[in-house]
């Protein structure tokens, strides 16, 4: 009788401390759970404020460049040099790279106009006489056209008088314009600009002072 007496009290306290331990394991569990929960929820906020912050970003880049794309490709009309122009030479006439490369040992830098005359001019003509259907011809052409759109006034004179007006065969000057692309501003003024060869072109003459303007300059 006295051992199950004492037995009894062994029972309890282990059914106690069992009961014990599952709660703790429920209160873990619970304390993962909301752990979890709130991770998973702050995952969630951040992801969709790196979504607003993305559409956001995308937003002012598109405005910007529509604000300030057009502006751009507006300064950047009528500033292409005669440099410019004759690299973009170079595909349709590779020997150019080295001859350019020669007048700068020589001079310094390219002289534009001169080059134009001297080297650029026969390739030029000899193309148009003898392949006038052929790729590079087109290319050539619309090399022109597109250069003399996009050039300064400096560009505009080179292909004008540098080139054009130092292809002396008709039959070649004939093939380039019937190759000019449409629209071409060059189909407008070639004519006038090939009427001035052989023609010396004097500077406008500076204009006197009166003497009135002297007299106040002097003061």
């Amino acid at each position: 009788a006295d051992s199950d007496v004492t037995q009894l009290p062994t029972q309890g306290a282990g059914a106690t401390d069992e009961a014990t331990s599952e709660a703790t394991a429920d209160e873990t569990s619970n304390s993962t759970t909301n752990a979890d929960g709130e991770a998973s929820e702050e995952q969630r906020s951040n992801g969709m404020i790196a979504g607003i912050i993305a559409a956001i970003g995308a937003v002012l880049i598109s405005v910007f460049l529509f604000l300030f794309g057009k502006r751009r490709k507006k300064d950047e009309e009528n500033n292409a040099d005669p440099q410019f122009f004759l690299n973009r030479l170079v595909p349709v006439f590779p020997e150019l790279r080295d001859e350019m490369n020669e007048e700068r040992i020589v001079y310094g830098q390219v002289r534009t106009a001169l080059f134009a005359a001297e080297k650029v001019a026969p390739k030029c003509e000899n193309l148009a006489k003898n392949y006038k259907d052929s790729e590079p011809m087109k290319r050539m052409c619309t090399i022109f056209c597109d250069m003399y759109a996009a050039g300064d006034m400096d560009t505009r004179a080179v292909i004008q008088f540098g080139v054009l007006n130092n292809i002396k065969d008709e039959a070649a000057i004939n093939n380039i314009i019937a190759n000019f692309t449409d629209g071409c501003d060059l189909q407008k003024v070639y004519k006038h600009s090939r009427k001035l060869i052989g023609k010396n072109i004097k500077p406008e003459k500076e204009k006197k002072k009166g003497k009135k303007v002297e007299a106040r300059l002097s003061n």
